[in-house]
């Protein structure tokens, strides 16, 4: 078999952080370190609450009414922003995405 697919993100796409990662909080801020990689990425407020969010796989659904509960922002943008950021994530191996499709 060649290279996978790499399927887009979309509100029925599981995410959570892959093993290797390491966080710690920094004035509110996540900062994040790739163990394998040694590059380390810092994160907004928004990205931190995501971030925490997904210690365990959690649907990309879920973290669209967790952040349109705790944030004033209208869900078009809201879901456009989340599923950039969990792009931007994946390109830098930080998460895992699982396909969304029932068995």
């Amino acid at each position: 078999m060649g290279h996978d697919q790499i399927a887009p993100l979309s509100k029925a796409s599981t995410v959570v952080v892959r093993p290797g990662v390491a966080q710690c909080d920094l004035e509110g801020e996540a900062v994040i370190l790739h163990l394998e990689t040694g590059q380390y990425h810092s994160l907004n407020d928004v990205g931190s609450t995501v971030w925490k969010r997904i210690q365990s796989p959690t649907a990309v659904s879920e973290l669209l009414d967790a952040l349109l509960a705790e944030y004033d922002v209208d869900a078009a943008s809201c879901l456009s922003d989340l599923l950039s950021v969990l792009e931007t994530m994946r390109t830098a191996e930080l998460i895992e995405v699982r396909d969304g499709q029932a068995a």
